[in-house]
């Protein structure tokens, strides 16, 4: 085999891994933003706070997101405050800041499959001449997000607690990130919120992958000549 076609096989195989991750990951970084939380605080069916009024909760919860997105350290999770004093308590700061942990990781992630599904879809289309394999490799990777969602989506279904419960296990140690109806953590971030959440993801990445898989696959169908004169 030679280097070229090695080059290409392993192009194929970025495109197809890289895409639908890079579909997901996208997804996670516009739910994980303010614009995000005023829409689920606006839902009418939101479930309201106990302990915080309508305007003070949206500040707090944006509060703890520019948290989770900045520089900042756990001193500005300290210093928020309301009327009965600290927001937060110790075992909420800490699994703040094993969130924020896993986020940078997330966000990481995301730049990295962006950076080699760029430069694989360039070099086949460029070097690789190959403008097929590169259409054929991104429907192929839509597709693979679709068979996965379906696994997902199904396991979310029959049990969102069950699915909610291993995915924190993943990340976080038993015992650190379950919380007290009245702590600040889920006044903030109610169990619908991430079932919303989770979701919505889906729904923003498969979307994204359906849209360019249909124009890539139909791209691929059509006849060059007729590309090139529109």
């Amino acid at each position: 085999m030679s280097l070229k076609r090695s080059t290409m096989t392993v192009a194929r195989m970025l495109v197809a891994i890289c895409l639908p991750l890079t579909l997901v990951l996208v997804s996670v970084d516009i739910i994980a933003s303010n614009a995000y939380l005023r829409h689920e605080y606006g839902l009418q069916e939101f479930p309201s706070s106990e302990l915080y009024p309508p305007d003070e909760r949206l500040r707090l919860a944006e509060a703890t997101l520019h948290y989770l997105r900045s520089s900042e350290d756990t001193d500005h999770l300290r210093q928020l405050e309301y009327s009965r004093g600290p927001v937060y308590n110790q075992r909420e700061v800490q699994h703040l800041v094993d969130v924020k942990t896993v986020m940078n990781g997330v966000f990481l992630a995301e730049k990295i499959a962006i950076v080699v599904l760029g430069v694989a879809l360039i070099w086949m289309v460029g070097a690789g001449k190959d403008r097929e394999a590169a259409l054929r490799s991104v429907v192929l990777g839509c597709s693979y997000l679709w068979g996965l969602a379906l696994i997902v989506g199904a396991t979310a279904l029959v049990s969102f607690d069950w699915f909610f419960t291993q995915f924190h296990r993943m990340f976080f140690q038993d015992g650190t990130w379950t919380f007290h109806v009245t702590d600040t953590l889920i006044q903030l971030f109610p169990l619908p919120f991430w079932m919303d959440a989770t979701w919505k993801i889906g729904v923003l990445a498969l979307g994204s992958a359906a849209l360019l898989g249909c124009i890539c696959y139909w791209v691929s169908k059509r006849d060059p000549s007729q590309l090139l004169v529109g």
